[in-house]
């Protein structure tokens, strides 16, 4: 009787350290692949931000432009606002 419980006593806890190495090797291969799968996603970070500092550059240069073409635009104005109060006071001066 003493032999045929060690023996399924055995026999189980081969059992269980089967499953617990199985276990273990599908934890450690999930963990490889977390890893594998956030360095890919940190180098397609630091590409991004690569890429968007690339675009400063540019956006630099455009809002310049803006600047300028608006600055050109708020010139115009004032510059035909004078025009034509300077006209309307010419025409109010020579009236009487």
């Amino acid at each position: 009787m003493l032999t045929i419980e060690r023996t399924t006593l055995h026999s189980q806890n081969a059992t269980f350290q089967q499953e617990k190495e199985t276990v273990a090797k599908d934890i450690a291969q999930g963990i490889e692949e977390l890893i594998t799968n956030l360095t890919m996603l940190n180098r397609n970070l630091e590409l991004v931000n690569s890429l968007g500092k690339d675009f400063e550059q540019m956006n630099h240069l455009w809002s310049g432009f803006r600047q300028v073409c608006a600055g050109d635009d708020i010139q115009d104005e004032e510059t035909e606002t004078s025009e034509i109060d300077g006209t309307s006071q010419l025409s109010h001066e020579s009236s009487p």
